[in-house]
């Protein structure tokens, strides 16, 4: 069961133009999310999602001054990846269409059945969820990219990894570490009894800390 705090990054614009449909579905949609934009015809959720920060748009399709169709493919030019539901009457096959080649993730068919629609805007959070874990790692990881130096081997100690930071202080090229063995930039200060205490930490899977003195390309050293 999604809760508000499953949804609390999450922009919701929902575009509907009969006030009925709209007040009953908006009730609905006010147990899922906590952020929600509404919008009464394709203009406005246009002009209402360039204005907003929204990740998550239900809209109907047949609407006054722009459908939503219209809505749908300006939106597209903005955000390609912006999750996208839309309501559809089952007779209305050409619509579909146009929705499926715009990169629509979702329909709900008209008349709404509960159990349908409630499945589908559990799928739409779930998926929106992942990106945003996705985008989060990627962050991190461009962060310890620019600030810490990595470097990751095989079981057997070869480098089958480096990222910049590690070629910028050790002096080397990702070509001449990848496929060496690790101890290519072991200072002689550090004993090999040193390293088979790291490796022992590590492949027990516990994690080692400690400080360790590296000898970069030129023969000076880092720490």
């Amino acid at each position: 069961m999604n809760t508000l705090n499953d949804t609390k990054h999450i922009n919701l614009l929902y575009v509907e133009d009969n006030e009925t449909t709209r007040e009953l579905t908006l009730g609905i949609l006010e147990h899922f999310f906590e952020n929600i934009t509404v919008a009464v015809d394709g203009q406005d959720g246009l002009e209402k999602f360039k204005s907003n920060n929204i990740n998550f748009v239900i809209t109907d399709i047949f609407m006054p001054n722009m459908t939503g169709i219209e809505m749908i493919r300006e939106i597209r030019k903005i955000d390609e990846s912006v999750y996208i539901v839309a309501i559809t009457a089952n007779s209305d096959n050409d619509s579909f269409m146009n929705t499926f080649e715009l990169g629509v993730q979702g329909y709900i068919i008209k008349p709404l059945k509960m159990e349908q629609f409630n499945r589908i805007i559990k799928s739409a959070i779930e998926h929106i969820n992942s990106i945003a874990q996705v985008k989060i790692l990627d962050q991190y990881k461009d962060i310890t990219d620019k600030s810490s130096i990595i470097s990751k081997t095989n079981p057997k100690g070869i480098i089958t990894y480096v990222n910049d930071k590690f070629c910028e202080i050790s002096d080397y090229t990702k070509d001449e570490l990848v496929g060496k063995p690790h101890n290519i930039v072991r200072h002689p200060d550090m004993p090999a009894a040193a390293f088979k205490q790291i490796w022992d930490t590590i492949q027990s899977g516990k994690l080692w800390v400690g400080e360790v003195k590296n000898l970069k390309k030129d023969g000076t050293f880092y720490w």
